[in-house]
C-alpha cells in the first residue's frame, strides 16, 4: 500500500494537466500513487490521461461545481494511503516537496499537518510573481485564530493525515473559499507545522475554476464561511468576528475597486469600517476609492510599496 495519495482533481484543465502530472511523477519521495479524479471534463481531458494510464488512477464523475470540493471528497475516499496530498491541476510542485514534508512530519510525534511557502507565477510569461510569504505572515502551531482572519495556507502545498479528513469531514461545496472553510475545520482539530521553502508553483490564470464567480457571490460565500467557523467555536472565534467579516468586506471592495465599481467599493469598505473601525486597510483603500479607479490602484501600489519596504 503506498504511504501518500496525491489526490489531483481536474475540469477542463487538458492542456495544463499533463505538467501537474509530470510534477508529481519527478518526487524524490517514491511511496505514493496519484489519482485524478476528472468532474466531467468536455475537452482532451481524457485523452490526456490515456498517457498516463500505468502511472495515474483515473476516477470520472458528471460536472459536480461547487469549486471542486466534490472532485477532492472523491478522491480522498479512493485513497489508499495514510496521507493525503491535494494539488490542483494547474499546479506544480517542486520535486522534494513530498520528501521535506514527510521529513518533517516523521520528526514530529502527532503532527497531522504540514504546509509549505509557495510562488506565485504568471501563466503566460512563466514569471515568478510573488510568495505568499510576501504577501501574509504564515503561521504553525494552532493557527485558528489568524485563519479566521483569512486563509494563508494553499492547499496544494500541504499534505494531511488521512485520519484528519474523516474527523473533520469532507470539503464543503461552495463556490468560493472551500478550502478556507476546510482549513478552518482542520486548524480547529489540529496544530500545523511549516516548511518555510517555496515547495509549490500556483499558476495565475484568467481561466481558474472559480474564474467565472461574480464578485457578490464570492463574498457572500467568505461571509459563510467566517460564520460558520464561528458558530463552530464560539468560545475562541467570536470575539473575531467582526474583525473577520471586516477583512472579508475589505477585500471585496478592493475587488471592486479594481473593476471600476466604486460605489459598490466604497459601500463594502465602509461596512468593513462599521464592523472593525481600526481597519486601518478599509479607510486606505477608501481613500484610493475617492479619486477613482486610478487613484485607487496608485495608492494600492503605494501601500505594496511601503510594505515591501517595511520588510527589508
Amino acid at each position: 500500500m503506498p504511504r501518500v495519495s496525491i489526490i489531483i482533481p481536474t475540469y477542463n484543465r487538458a492542456r495544463l494537466l499533463p505538467y501537474t502530472i509530470q510534477s508529481a511523477l519527478d518526487q524524490t519521495y517514491k511511496d505514493y500513487e496519484i489519482i485524478v479524479v476528472d468532474d466531467g471534463s468536455t475537452d482532451d481531458t481524457l485523452a490526456v490521461l490515456s498517457q498516463f494510464e500505468n502511472k495515474v488512477k483515473v476516477i470520472t464523475q458528471p460536472h459536480s461545481g461547487g469549486g471542486g470540493a466534490q472532485a477532492r471528497n472523491t478522491g480522498i475516499k479512493a485513497a489508499n494511503g495514510e496521507i493525503v496530498a491535494l494539488l490542483d491541476s494547474d499546479d506544480l510542485w517542486h520535486p522534494a516537496k513530498l520528501e521535506k514534508q514527510i521529513s518533517v512530519l516523521d520528526s514530529s510525534p502527532g503532527l497531522l499537518w504540514v504546509y509549505s511557502d509557495s510562488e506565485v507565477f504568471d501563466h503566460d510569461s512563466g514569471k515568478s510573481l510573488f510568495l505568499v510569504s510576501q504577501k501574509q505572515k504564515l503561521h504553525e502551531g494552532d493557527v485558528l485564530e489568524e485563519l479566521i482572519l483569512g486563509d494563508f495556507i494553499p492547499t496544494p502545498s500541504h499534505i494531511v493525515h488521512r485520519q484528519v479528513f474523516d474527523a473533520v469531514g469532507e470539503f464543503w461545496p461552495s463556490v468560493k473559499g472551500t478550502d478556507w472553510d476546510m482549513h478552518l475545520r482542520i486548524a480547529a482539530y489540529c496544530p500545523i507545522k511549516l516548511v518555510p521553502e517555496p515547495l509549490t508553483r500556483i499558476r495565475k490564470h484568467k481561466n481558474s475554476v472559480t474564474g467565472s464567480v461574480t464578485l457578490q457571490e464570492a463574498l457572500c460565500a467568505r461571509l459563510t464561511i467566517v460564520n460558520r467557523a464561528v458558530e463552530r467555536n464560539k468560545d475562541r472565534l467570536l470575539p473575531l468576528q467582526n474583525k473577520a467579516l471586516s477583512r472579508v468586506y475589505i477585500q471585496s471592495g478592493q475587488e471592486h475597486a479594481v473593476n471600476g465599481e466604486i460605489y459598490r467599493a466604497v459601500k463594502l469598505l465602509l461596512t468593513a469600517i462599521r464592523l472593525n473601525p481600526s481597519a486601518v486597510n478599509a479607510y486606505i483603500s477608501l481613500l484610493g476609492c475617492l479619486t477613482g479607479q486610478r487613484g485607487y490602484r496608485a495608492v494600492k501600489d503605494l501601500k505594496q510599496m511601503f510594505l515591501q519596504r517595511m520588510k527589508t
